[in-house]
């Protein structure tokens, strides 16, 4: 036990841990869950339409730390609609799927 947190001091410790990635990472984590957060002011919303709006919110949080922090060119504006049309269909492909394992979970009679 004393070695595991010896260890996860030394990660803690690493320069890497604060690299671009995290910050991206931690960028669209907010946003995703601040996306969820205004989804649920929204009547009706389902598995589905959490997911888009949780996809849109998070390549929109990386973008905008990307943008702020690493690449503030005017051109990467350009890129924008692409990456939130993939944000778009890959959220609505999630969103069918755990709609599906929902459904699947509410039957009678399925197992645990």
């Amino acid at each position: 036990m004393l070695q595991d947190a010896q260890n996860l001091m030394a990660v803690a410790q690493t320069p890497w841990v604060l690299a671009p990635t995290f910050f991206m990472s931690a960028g669209g984590t907010v946003a995703a869950l601040a996306g969820l957060a205004v989804g649920r002011l929204i009547p009706g919303l389902g598995p589905v339409g959490y997911s888009i709006l949780a996809s849109l919110a998070h390549i929109l949080g990386q973008f905008l730390v990307a943008w702020a922090l690493f690449v503030p060119h005017p051109a990467l504006w350009t890129l924008l609609p692409l990456l939130l049309t993939g944000a778009l269909i890959l959220g609505g492909v999630n969103g069918i799927l755990a709609a599906g394992i929902c459904r699947h979970l509410k039957r009678p009679g399925a197992p645990p």
